[in-house]
């Protein structure tokens, strides 16, 4: 594996990917019938990878595997953290031991979906909680959403608000401008300068080689800022806090809008770029 690491880097230069493993398990209770079968696991692998692979612009590619193991455990709450425990030891009796593979491991039951250091836990097969949990494992927090108010003007905080991002509370094909910039999977992007007023950029998703937002250096208790344009046209630009690979939306809006003392104007050029003018 390690070989197969090295000669990707090199034959890719400075793409830097990173080939990884991701193995997918699910623990079959002795007196339950319920579990998700190898078939339903390697939809669910696959789907994490290729949201990996199309996000980090092909510099994080998983190898993939996937088993279903049998406990000498029933299914119960108690048992959880024993059951996933031997399906691993399982694994790894099988096919040896990597520091660094990531385990998703579904245990099936409701409210126990979070991850540590390398093991996804899982209550269901969805490519949402697997995509989130993984997205744990790499760094990334979640992405949370202020939400306005007169009485309470931007004090209140949806800490799983943001449908922009996986690492919310909602399905979504991508992430935000600061876990693209924390992950370094976005380098093409615009840093402020207070001598320069129009900046142009495209979409978060473009395929395209083009700035993709702007990025102002902590301007608010530390935090970075980060304007960009989001998937949805409609939606015009978007701006976050950014920290530790998580992120706070602040605004959403597609004219103007006075953000820290900077009127920002938005103008649509097409349906790939925006300009975005800062005072």
């Amino acid at each position: 594996m390690k070989i197969f690491k090295t000669l990707v880097i090199l034959l890719l230069g400075i793409h830097s990917v990173i080939a990884d493993e991701l193995v997918c398990l699910s623990v079959r209770y002795k007196d339950t019938n319920r579990y998700f079968n190898e078939g339903s696991l390697r939809t669910m692998c696959s789907g994490v990878k290729d949201f990996y692979k199309k996000n980090s612009y092909n510099k994080l590619i998983f190898d993939t595997d996937v088993m279903v193991v049998d406990v000498d455990l029933n299914g119960n709450k108690g048992n959880v953290n024993k059951a996933e425990k031997i399906a691993i030891d399982h694994y790894e009796k099988k096919k040896g031991k990597n520091k660094d593979r990531k385990y998703a491991v579904i245990t099936m039951f409701k409210g126990y979906s979070n991850a540590g250091s390398k093991i996804g836990h899982l209550e269901n097969d969805q490519l949402r909680t697997a995509a989130h949990e993984i997205g744990h494992i790499l760094g990334l927090q979640h992405a949370s959403k202020y939400i306005e108010s007169s009485k309470f003007p931007f004090t209140k905080l949806d800490p799983y608000g943001d449908s922009q991002s996986i690492m919310s509370r909602y399905s979504s094909c991508c992430l935000t401008a600061p876990q693209y910039h924390f992950k370094k999977w976005i380098t093409n992007y615009h840093k402020y300068d207070p001598n320069i007023t129009d900046y142009k950029i495209c979409r978060i998703t473009s395929e395209k080689d083009c700035p993709k937002y702007i990025k102002i250096d902590g301007i608010n208790g530390g935090r970075d800022v980060f304007i960009s344009y989001p998937i949805k046209i409609d939606k015009g630009v978007s701006i976050h806090y950014g920290t530790d690979g998580g992120s706070q939306l602040v605004k959403t809006f597609s004219n103007e809008y006075v953000f820290e003392g900077k009127l920002i104007k938005v103008t649509k050029i097409d349906d790939t770029y925006i300009n975005v003018h800062i005072k």
